[in-house]
């Protein structure tokens, strides 16, 4: 599939594997093990977006042309709905925004590179996302 979006499709997301405190040396503090995290989970975000700075406009209008293409996608469709479900508002715009929400990027980034790639998404990686919505 050939899109015209700007969005890393090779880029492997970090973050998650400090999700475990095994991870971390043993000497850290909690607050420094949530900043840690953090830090690495922005700097995957921005990595996804082939940014170098957080700029809020430029992230939602990616995410908004990003919407364009899979919003072609039943199966993606269908989680941005089912995960919008944890919100007050359910419906898709909300669901994708989730997508790069610090707990589900990690699991929604090789869904949507995949899709972007291919055209199709294995079903081990949309059940890997199922499961985590649900």
């Amino acid at each position: 599939m050939t899109t015209n979006i700007d969005y890393n499709v090779n880029y492997e997301t970090n973050y998650n594997l400090f999700f475990d405190d095994s991870a971390f040396e043993g000497d850290e503090t909690e607050e420094d093990k949530e900043t840690i995290r953090t830090l690495l989970y922005q700097k995957d975000l921005l990595g996804v977006f082939n940014e170098t700075e957080f700029d809020e406009d430029v992230i939602n209008k990616k995410v908004r042309d990003l919407f364009g293409i899979l919003k072609k996608n039943d199966d993606l469709l269908f989680c941005m709905k089912e995960i919008s479900k944890k919100c007050i508002f359910s419906n898709e715009d909300i669901g994708l925004m989730m997508f790069f929400s610090f707990d589900y990027m990690y699991l929604s980034h090789p869904c949507i590179s995949e899709y972007i790639k291919t055209g199709s998404i294995s079903e081990t990686n949309l059940n890997i996302l199922k499961k985590a919505i649900q």
